[in-house]
């Protein structure tokens, strides 16, 4: 497909496999092993997302429940929110350099005034019920308030609540907040193009370029055809230069030894693998083999038997499943929906199912097929 795009032209791509430049940045965000260990987690990302699943949230690198303990960051102000275009939460120390970048400045109207007084600890519809403002006003307002960093966010049991803003913001000098910003970003996302820099940053394009050009020059940043993507790329060269050290024969052969490796146990087997073609699988890898684990572990949920991979029963993890579902997940048309009704209201075989859905059985075996998979 590459080939095909870049036929005839002079592109070289630095890396072809972008797996390998994934797998480097991945390597690079801190073990969440522990609550202590958040902070690092924070420090690494310039932005992090502290109630979502996201690629800079602390919940794909951890099994541990934490979702009380990011809240005690926010509370602490270990994390704390800013504006960027958006609402964002970013680490205390990246504070003053977003503020500096991305401070608004406001004339208060009488209803910011008003929203602004009932900003201590309230929710949205709090500061409505205190303000008696329509809610698109309190959200305006809100907005306005949040850009000009006159109120700032707080998270408690999963709801936002308002503050007034009482951290005093040290001034920095534009562009040295800049580069320190692109600094950042760029060590924890990889190579990104300047489109990609500028969704993140919404900086005006003529003032990013010109810092971008400046840390070009300063061989602080390669600008190059790193991935197979259709822009060149901007990366720190420092990863650059250690990715080129690490070299491709050396990462796959790593990922070969990985593959290749084995387990201690069933459980370990699962953390490390995800799934299993079948009980001869677990027993060729495993040290210490147990069929009654495996059961045991079916009856938890922890581990699931079913038709992960089409048309096949193989051994799954339950964060295997987890991400393969929504890999997979499409909108289920009515047929499927009916299925799933069916089978939720005690439809437990198909002439059960074909007798509620009253149609053809060669469907809802093919039916039941996707339904597995999906």
């Amino acid at each position: 497909m590459l080939d095909k795009i870049y036929s005839g032209g002079d592109i070289s791509f630095i890396f072809r496999d972008a797996h390998i430049v994934e797998n480097y940045f991945l390597n690079k965000i801190p073990k969440i092993n522990s609550d202590g260990d958040l902070p690092a987690f924070y420090a690494h990302f310039l932005t992090v997302d502290p109630t979502r699943n996201r690629f800079n949230s602390p919940f794909p690198y951890t099994k541990l429940d934490i979702k009380q303990a990011i809240e005690e960051s926010i509370r602490n102000d270990v994390i704390v929110s800013v504006y960027m275009r958006g609402t964002q939460w970013t680490s205390l120390q990246y504070y003053n350099l977003i503020r500096t970048a991305f401070e608004s400045s406001i004339t208060l109207d009488n209803n910011d005034k008003v929203v602004m007084k009932s900003c201590d600890f309230k929710t949205m519809k709090e500061i409505k019920s205190l303000s008696n403002l329509e809610e698109n006003e309190v959200r305006n307002s809100l907005t306005r308030l949040e850009s000009a960093y006159l109120v700032r966010r707080k998270l408690k049991d999963g709801q936002v609540s308002f503050i007034r803003n009482n951290m005093v913001s040290i001034a920095e000098d534009m562009d040295s907040s800049i580069r320190k910003l692109i600094e950042t970003l760029l060590r924890s996302m990889g190579p990104l193009t300047l489109d990609e820099i500028m969704l993140r940053l919404p900086i005006a394009q003529e003032k990013l370029q010109e810092v971008l050009d400046g840390m070009v020059k300063d061989s602080v940043l390669d600008l190059e055809y790193v991935t197979p993507v259709f822009s060149k790329q901007y990366i720190m060269h420092q990863d650059m230069q250690a990715l080129l050290a690490g070299g491709e024969s050396d990462i796959q052969a790593s990922r070969l030894l990985w593959l290749e490796g084995t387990a201690l146990d069933i459980n370990e087997y699962f953390e490390k693998f995800g799934y299993a073609l079948d009980s001869w699988s677990l027993r060729a890898r495993t040290e210490s083999y147990s069929a009654e684990r495996v059961n045991e572990l079916i009856s938890d949920k922890s581990i699931y038997h079913g038709r992960t991979i089409r048309h096949k029963p193989t051994y799954a993890a339950a964060w295997m499943i987890e991400a393969l579902h929504s890999l997979r997940y499409e909108e289920p048309d009515k047929n499927m929906q009916g299925l799933v009704a069916a089978v939720r209201n005690g439809a437990s075989t198909e002439d059960m199912i074909q007798e509620a859905l009253g149609i053809d059985r060669t469907i809802i075996k093919q039916m039941l097929k996707n339904a597995e998979f999906f």
